[in-house]
């Protein structure tokens, strides 16, 4: 009786201190700062999302692949949350607006109004002609254009492997989505949806979708128009189209590849293993909702090395080298079926929300595949590439916090390996806490309890502390005394508690790295063949050694090293990404033509920003401004944002 009065009194305590917190947020619900308001729950939104919610969109659109335009109807059916309101307020980016109809109100007026930091779009403010009424349903219509939007990448059938037909393909995450369409571009906001895109024949069509139908356009010749639906509620950054010379193969039961026909075997071969993921995942969570998985392999241009849009999951063709050791991408794109889009991040001050549960169940499915070294290796290179982003931002940046300030700024700026990879070691360190089975029974419990919902770090807290409570009540009080969630969620720097990921291979490959050095490039290790029968990641750990004792590396050693591995010349990205930062930094000029060519082979941001930062940072800035500008054309919006604060 005595521990369940404790734990009673602890649980109250929590919840008390949590609606402290909700309470002073509902005080100030809007900024005004930026010249319009913003809502404090999501601060890179400029809709009033506390007002009226997006319950379903329907898209009407048809695409212009002469103009890179698309021209449509977006249909919005919301659902007042209050009384009141006098005006709806949208997110827009580049998109100009003709006319907005609401079913009961009929022609409405509007303006777009540009906040102070254009950083994440405009706000279309619609007036109505009636204050909105809490419960009642509204239907807008909004007739609109928009050409070159930053979420699209239009491609020439020059730029596409089949060069047969033009190619199309969408980036909504963060706040892109606002520039394909008038949108509660937030992802407090998760709805349903259902589109019609017409196209010219033959190209085809996916949406993050179920095809419902493909029938002739009744008026335009050599047109077809496509029928999605979606009926589980996503958050608009998961909307995606992808249209071009593309197919799918099935693989397994349930799993699929999408790409190009030139492609496609190679592509299948190498992702043969998906249904075996999917059903590991699923094992170790809860069933599936999603239907079938599909991976679209797009082309080099995507800025990302996946994105986890439901059915048409979006991988980079870096992840495809030959002996599937770059599939590791398509585990963490599954992992988010459940982290991230069953249960989803309130607002982009939370992305580990997303990120970190992921990674933590990614590593989960590589411990059961293959193994304890394996997930302690993949750690071990996680936490290398954690440091490299908190020493690049500063170990006091906002940014290496798990909770970062985003205001007036892209959110993008905030993303780095800091949510992934401090948000899988906060996870990871709960596990020492409470161990293996209890966690893994809480994940299952926090994604049954927020299915299709979107939360917070405050959210995920209280769901932990009430389970520990009800689970484990002897020791919740000591287990909940020792975790310190302000310093792992709104701490700057280094994680907390520092947690070991060292395994046999990690000394043994750094060891080779080590014997490189000392040997001045006079000669090559007894050795040297070691490398050549390590993994993927216990390479990156050989080169990151490199990269991490670069004051003692020279151009000899640099040489000796290629000549034996001919890293310069390598056909695996993640291999070279990382060999060519270092040879930049060393001063060895004998592979800057490769260095030039692998720039316009990729547009994975991962790959591609490290190395225009090693050339900026040894006085070769113009060099660097002289590669973008030749490549600019062939990156996505997306990386030509981030290359440019780069390399001007």
């Amino acid at each position: 009786m005595n521990l369940k009065y404790k734990a009673i009194i602890l649980l109250l305590a929590g919840l008390a201190a949590s609606f402290v917190l909700i309470n002073s947020i509902h005080k100030k619900e809007y900024d005004d700062s930026l010249g319009v308001r913003v809502p404090y729950v999501d601060q890179t939104s400029y809709s009033n999302l506390l007002e009226i919610k997006t319950t379903h969109f329907h898209l009407d659109i048809q695409l212009d692949f002469s103009l890179n335009q698309i021209n449509g109807t977006q249909t919005l059916f919301m659902t007042a949350t209050r009384s009141g309101a006098s005006h709806l307020d949208l997110d827009i980016d580049g998109i100009q607006v003709q006319q907005v109809r609401e079913e009961s109100q009929g022609e409405l007026k509007f303006v777009v109004n540009y906040p102070k930091e254009v950083v994440t779009g405009e706000q279309l403010s619609i007036s109505l002609k009636e204050p909105l009424i809490k419960g009642k349903q509204y239907i807008f219509y909004i007739d609109y254009s928009v050409q070159n939007s930053s979420a699209s990448s239009w491609l020439t059938p020059q730029q596409t492997a089949s060069k047969i037909l033009p190619y199309l393909f969408t980036q909504c995450e963060s706040t892109y989505c606002r520039s394909l369409a008038p949108f509660q571009d937030s992802p407090y906001i998760k709805s349903t949806y259902s589109a019609n895109v017409t196209v010219q024949d033959p190209i085809n069509i996916f949406l993050s979708a179920n095809l419902t139908s493909k029938i002739p356009h009744p008026t335009l010749k050599d047109y077809s128009i496509y029928s999605f639906r979606m009926d589980i509620p996503i958050p608009s950054y998961l909307f995606t189209i992808v249209a071009g010379n593309v197919v799918l193969q099935m693989i397994g039961e349930r799993t699929g590849v999408i790409s190009e026909p030139t492609h496609i075997q190679a592509y299948a071969n190498e992702l043969s293993d998906l249904e075996l993921y999917l059903q590991t995942l699923e094992n170790y969570t809860i069933p599936y909702t999603w239907g079938n998985y599909q991976i679209v392999i797009l082309p080099p241009s995507f800025p990302f090395g996946g994105m986890e849009n439901p059915l048409v999951t979006f991988a980079s063709p870096s992840i495809i080298v030959g002996d599937k050791s770059g599939v590791q991408v398509a585990i963490h794109e599954i992992a988010h079926s459940w982290f991230g889009n069953l249960v989803t991040l309130l607002n982009w001050r939370n992305v580990w929300i997303n990120e970190g549960l992921t990674v933590y169940l990614e590593r989960q499915a590589n411990l059961i595949l293959g193994g304890e070294d394996n997930y302690l290796i993949d750690s071990y290179v996680g936490n290398n590439t954690l440091m490299d982003d908190m020493n690049g931002y500063g170990l006091n940046s906002n940014y290496t916090s798990l909770h970062p300030f985003v205001k007036g700024t892209n959110p993008d700026d905030s993303f780095s390996n800091v949510p992934y990879e401090k948000g899988f070691q906060f996870v990871a360190y709960l596990e020492t806490v409470v161990g293996k089975e209890f966690l893994q029974g809480f994940l299952r419990s926090y994604l049954q309890k927020f299915k299709y919902q979107s939360i917070d770090h405050v959210t995920f807290r209280e769901f932990f502390t009430e389970y520990l409570i009800l689970n484990n009540p002897r020791k919740a009080s000591k287990i909940l005394t020792q975790i310190n969630w302000d310093a792992w969620i709104n701490g700057v720097g280094l994680p907390p508690v520092i947690l070991n990921f060292t395994t046999p291979i990690v000394p043994e490959t750094q060891q080779l790295a080590k014997d490189y050095i000392s040997l001045n490039g006079t000669a090559s290790p007894s050795n040297y063949d070691f490398f050549n029968q390590i993994t993927l990641n216990a390479k990156t750990i050989f080169l990151q050694y490199l990269f991490d004792n670069l004051s003692s590396v020279n151009t000899a050693i640099i040489q000796r090293i290629d000549q034996d591995y001919q890293l310069s010349n390598s056909t695996n990205m993640e291999l070279q990404w990382r060999w060519y930062r270092v040879t930049i930094k060393v001063g060895y000029n004998a592979n800057i033509e490769q260095i030039h060519s692998f720039l316009g082979s990729i547009g994975r941001l991962k790959m591609i920003s490290p190395v225009y930062q090693a050339l900026v940072e040894t006085n070769q800035k113009a060099l660097a401004q002289q590669y973008f500008n030749e490549y600019q054309n062939f990156y996505h919006p997306i990386a030509v944002i981030a290359i440019k604060k780069i390399v001007q």
